[in-house]
C-alpha cells in the first residue's frame, strides 16, 4: 500500500468517524433540549416566586462530551491526513519533473 492510499483510507476513515460523531451530537441534544427547557422553566418560575423543584442538570452529557471530542479527533485526523496526500503528491511530481529531466538529456 502506498504512502497516498494510506493517507486516503485515514481520510476516509476520519469523515465516517466525523459523521458519526456528529450524529451522536445531533441524537443527544434532542434527548437532552427537553430537560433544559424544564430546567429553564423551573428557574423561570423560582425567580417569579413559584414553588418548583431545583434541578442541577448537566447541559453536556458524557456521550455528547465524548462525541464532541470524537469530532475534534477525527477533523485533526483529517488535516493531517489531507496535509500527508498533499506532501506525497508533491513528491510525486517532484519525481516526474527529475524523470522527465534526465530522459530531455
Amino acid at each position: 500500500m502506498s504512502a497516498l492510499d494510506t493517507s486516503l483510507s485515514g481520510l476516509h476513515d476520519a469523515s465516517v468517524r466525523f459523521a458519526d460523531a456528529a450524529g451522536r451530537i445531533v441524537q443527544s441534544g434532542a434527548q437532552e433540549v427537553p430537560a433544559l427547557s424544564r430546567n429553564v422553566r423551573e428557574r423561570g418560575a423560582q425567580e417569579t416566586g413559584a414553588a418548583a423543584p431545583t434541578r442541577s442538570a448537566d447541559p453536556l452529557s458524557s456521550d455528547t462530551t465524548a462525541a464532541l471530542v470524537d469530532l475534534i479527533q477525527s477533523e485533526q485526523a483529517f488535516k493531517v491526513n489531507a496535509a500527508v496526500a498533499g506532501k506525497v503528491s508533491d513528491l510525486y511530481k517532484e519525481t516526474l519533473n527529475i524523470l522527465g529531466q534526465t530522459q530531455e538529456r
